[in-house]
């Protein structure tokens, strides 16, 4: 998997489209705020990949080695991916 692909899926997981929580529309099953909520989509998603990072030491005990570097290196990618999500 890419850090596109990561970014484009952890977004994905975070979007709603169901319902965004404002009661503007009560006559339908979802909500027309989209960029409201693929902005929140974004935010929850860096917020992830920002505790992936900071917590990465723990998860690996400290330890030092290629795996964890590749995988922060990985993170750091993807959190810039995040940042270019556009709209879909």
């Amino acid at each position: 998997m890419t850090p596109k692909e990561k970014a484009d899926e952890l977004v994905k997981k975070m979007y709603n489209t169901e319902h965004c929580g404002i009661e503007h529309f009560p006559n339908k099953r979802y909500c027309d705020c989209t960029e409201m909520n693929l902005y929140q989509a974004k935010q929850c998603a860096l917020m992830t990949v920002d505790e992936i990072l900071e917590n990465f030491g723990t998860l690996t005990e400290g330890k030092k080695h290629y795996a964890a570097y590749c995988t922060i290196k990985f993170y750091q990618e993807v959190k810039k991916e995040i940042l270019n999500v556009a709209g879909k």
